[in-house]
């Protein structure tokens, strides 16, 4: 059985993954000229989170760019590799209990990932899926 990844480690792998995002967008969004103006400001955020989120995963074995960097993935909570069922439901399912709480449960996530024995937050509850180490291949 794999040890279960912390909240440190998911919340770095988090912002590191954001930060890759809002780069990409800023570079996609300068170097094409795109007026975004028209549209709601964030929809194109919120659909290349979803993208990213959700299709890395699916097709990568459960990792995102800095979920691989930080040695953690995304697995079934039977420990196998994810599907796209799993991470459907984690990122959109989650996406939206996020928002019709209006960030309550997001909060609480947080929390139960600090607390709950099996470190699972409300997205990986409906996913189910759980965030777990992997160990380090670059080392020798």
């Amino acid at each position: 059985m794999q040890p279960l990844a912390g909240t440190v480690e998911r919340l770095i792998a988090l912002i590191i993954d954001n930060v890759i995002l809002a780069t990409t967008v800023f570079i996609i969004i300068n170097l094409f000229s795109i007026d975004f103006s028209p549209v709601y400001p964030n929809t194109y955020g919120y659909l290349l989170d979803i993208a990213y989120f959700m299709t890395l995963p699916a097709l990568w074995g459960g990792f995102t760019l800095a979920k691989k960097a930080a040695n953690i993935r995304i697995v079934k909570v039977s420990g196998e590799k994810v599907g796209w069922s799993n991470m459907i439901g984690r990122i959109i399912g989650g996406g939206l209990v996020y928002a019709l709480s209006f960030g309550v449960a997001a909060i609480a996530s947080f929390f139960m990932v600090i607390f709950r024995e099996d470190k699972r937050a409300v997205h990986d509850l409906i996913g189910g899926t759980k965030v777990v180490k992997v160990p380090d291949l670059r080392k020798p």
